[in-house]
């Protein structure tokens, strides 16, 4: 609902939350970050012991075990959206003729259908 007063309006120039959200007494990494400080049975920190476990089960052939140690190890690989237009809109279908360019579209309406089947 729209303020009519003017002097109740937003200042330039300040934020329209200056205040910001409430914060909060605990957070998620707050709290798995204590849980892994604690002792497991062994006398050793929780995190020691997920760390050796999942070594561990990545030795074991555990593929999401060796995909989660390899991206703590050597980060995640770098994911790529554009390889060839360096971010320019790319006009896939200059050089063709209009009949040409209705045959592709043919075929690829074909082909959605045979895989529909």
């Amino acid at each position: 609902m729209s303020n009519p007063n003017p002097q109740n309006q937003f200042k330039k120039g300040q934020s329209g939350n200056p205040k910001g959200a409430p914060k909060r007494d605990w957070t998620w990494s707050n709290l798995l970050h204590g849980a892994a400080e604690e002792m497991g049975k062994t006398g050793e920190p929780m995190k020691t012991i997920i760390a050796q476990r999942l070594v561990l089960e990545a030795g074991r052939g555990n593929m999401q075990a060796v995909k989660q140690l390899m991206d703590r190890m050597d980060g995640s690989p770098q994911a790529f959206n554009d390889l060839t237009s360096g971010g320019e809109k790319l006009d896939l279908t200059s050089g063709l003729t209009p009949k040409q360019q209705k045959n592709i579209a043919a075929g690829i309406a074909d082909a959605v259908k045979d895989n529909l089947k």
